[in-house]
């Protein structure tokens, strides 16, 4: 089960280095860290990839109202949500494969 994990932060690098190649001129991204994982922003804070380092408030219940504060802010073109909520949590992967 993807429960956003490191694993799931440190692979997440792959698809950064592919965002950061296509939008070479001027695309900007920004990691979100639960703040659970806060012990993780060292390895980040300076990576190629990534612009900034957000922590976030929430997780189970992702946007937590400063998290969608921040957003409001920040003012992004796009948000990705690592962990979008299904209808059935137990038996998603019988209707998305």
């Amino acid at each position: 089960m993807n429960a956003g994990l490191r694993g799931d932060i440190v692979i997440g690098t792959v698809a950064a280095r592919s965002f950061k190649q296509h939008y070479a001129n001027g695309g900007t991204l920004t990691l979100g860290i639960s703040d659970q994982f806060a012990d993780m922003v060292p390895l980040f804070a300076h990576h190629e990839s990534y612009d900034d380092v957000h922590l976030y408030k929430g997780y189970d219940n992702w946007p937590a109202p400063e998290d969608a504060a921040y957003l409001q802010a920040a003012r992004y073109d796009h948000v990705f949500n690592a962990m979008p909520r299904r209808a059935n949590e137990l038996t998603w992967w019988i209707a998305e494969h």
